[in-house]
């Protein structure tokens, strides 16, 4: 059975989110490693995501602690949202851009 394929545009698009999501992961994850060793040196007090967890809770008016697994599953998903969304957007175009274009976004971030 012949499928017809989609224009080769729609599936580019697919797969430059899919690989954004997956480097926002990586990227993710290799902060998340960053800030703790930054935490135990004793420079860091608490992680962003620790902080929006805190503050999401607060406006919720949840008083039972949360896990500490949780901070990190809202940054990975934050990370992979963001990166899924953004490298269609900045390398959506049929012109080759450089690295540096998603490098610098990611450092934004």
């Amino acid at each position: 059975m012949l499928i017809p394929r989609r224009n080769p545009k729609h599936s580019r698009f697919g797969r430059l989110a899919l690989y954004g999501a997956l480097g926002a992961s990586y990227g993710a994850g290799a902060m998340t490693l960053i800030r703790i060793g930054l935490i135990r040196a004793g420079l860091l007090d608490k992680m962003v995501s620790q902080a929006v967890t805190e503050w999401a809770l607060a406006k919720m008016r949840v008083t039972s602690p949360c896990h500490p697994a949780s901070d990190q599953l809202v940054h990975l998903l934050y990370s992979i949202t963001w990166g899924g969304l953004a490298a269609p957007a900045l390398f959506g175009g049929w012109r080759r851009r450089s690295l540096a274009v998603g490098g610098t976004f990611g450092l934004g971030l």
